[in-house]
C-alpha cells in the first residue's frame, strides 16, 4: 500500500475563534496551545471544533475572541486521557435500542440525551472509561 501520510485527512477550515487560547502540552522545548473555532452552518448553528496548534504558527493576534481564521492543515483523532484513564465518547440514536444495549454491556454510559441536530433524531452521548 502506498501511503502519502502528508496528503492523507488534509482539511480547510473556515470560522470564528471562540474562548481563550490554554497550553496544552510541549514537545521537544516546542509549546503547543489549544483553542476551539466556531464553524457556521448552513441551518444557522454552529460547529465547535477544537484545534491544537503550535507556537511556531501563531502570534498574540492570531487567536483573540471572534477573529475570523481560515485553517489549512490534517485532521488527527486520538484518545481523550483524563485523570489518567482513556476515554471514549460517542452518540447513539434513541431509537437504535439493539446498539445502546450492546455499548451498555461493553460498559458504556449513558451521559445526557440530546437532538442531532442534522437528521431530527433523539440521540444519546455515551462514554465509556478505562477503570
Amino acid at each position: 500500500m502506498d501511503t502519502n501520510y502528508l496528503e492523507n485527512n488534509y482539511l480547510t477550515l473556515v470560522g470564528k475563534v471562540t474562548g481563550e487560547k490554554e497550553f496544552s502540552h510541549e514537545i521537544y522545548g516546542e509549546k503547543f496551545y489549544r483553542f476551539s473555532l466556531s464553524i457556521a452552518r448552513l441551518s444557522g448553528n454552529a460547529d465547535i471544533i477544537p484545534i491544537t496548534i503550535s507556537e511556531r504558527l501563531i502570534t498574540d493576534e492570531t487567536l483573540t475572541e471572534g477573529k475570523k481564521l481560515l485553517i489549512k492543515g490534517q485532521f488527527r483523532s486520538y484518545n481523550s486521557f483524563e485523570n489518567e484513564r482513556n476515554k471514549l465518547i460517542l452518540n447513539v440514536y434513541q431509537k437504535n435500542t439493539r446498539a445502546i444495549s450492546f455499548y451498555q454491556r461493553e460498559g458504556f454510559e449513558i451521559q445526557y440525551s440530546g437532538l442531532d441536530e442534522a437528521t431530527g433524531e433523539k440521540d444519546y452521548v455515551m462514554a465509556w472509561q478505562q477503570k
